[in-house]
């Protein structure tokens, strides 16, 4: 009967639980094979540098061994996403030409959404377009209150409601009430809360 000990000098235990941990945790995160094979290489790395604190004294060797393969698999992982972040990207130049639907050739960076990229990238929450329908919702919302709910709002904005009520002399009963009341206002104005 042939082993099939792909790292050899491996009992076969240790050998196929790194083996089926590296494919568990590759599929997961869609490696393809050469990445799964990579961090199955690189948990036995983990594990050989950790087994001189072994003491028989302690436990048995597969348990020792079962643990640190599942503790430093998931370390050894982070950090293989981590330097390889885009490891399922397609690569392709911005330069490259592509035809559009009107048949004109144009280069791939001309397609890009500049909003949109921000977006993706955390450096904006929602579109240009979207700001000025919130900016005229809320001014309309605004512009239907009275001078007292409207300061209740700008006051509620930079403070909780203890501290807007006690600034105020009034109950948080009473700013909560005042809230309820704008509710409707809100909705009508296309604001959700």
């Amino acid at each position: 009967m042939q082993s099939n000990n792909v790292f050899g000098g491996l009992d076969d235990y240790t050998n196929d639980l790194i083996q089926v941990t590296a494919r568990k945790l590759g599929a997961a995160f869609r490696f393809n094979a050469d990445d799964q094979e990579d961090l199955a290489r690189e948990i036995l790395l983990e594990l050989l540098r950790v087994m001189p604190k072994f003491d028989p004294a302690r436990g048995e060797l597969k348990a020792f061994i079962t643990y640190w393969v599942d503790k430093r698999s998931k370390r050894v992982l982070k950090s293989m996403v981590c330097e390889n972040s885009d490891f399922q990207r397609v690569a392709y130049s911005l330069d490259e030409t592509v035809k559009e639907f009107d048949g004109e050739i144009v280069p791939k960076c001309d397609l890009i959404d500049g909003e949109n990229y921000l977006m993706s990238v955390g450096v904006i929450r929602c579109q240009s377009m979207e700001l000025t329908d919130i900016r005229l919702a809320v001014g309309k919302a605004l512009s239907a209150m009275t001078p007292y709910q409207r300061d209740i709002c700008t006051r509620i904005m930079s403070n909780n409601i203890k501290q807007v009520a006690r600034d105020l002399g009034v109950s948080r009963r009473h700013i909560y009430e005042n809230l309820r009341r704008l509710r409707p206002l809100f909705e009508d104005c296309g604001i959700a809360t």
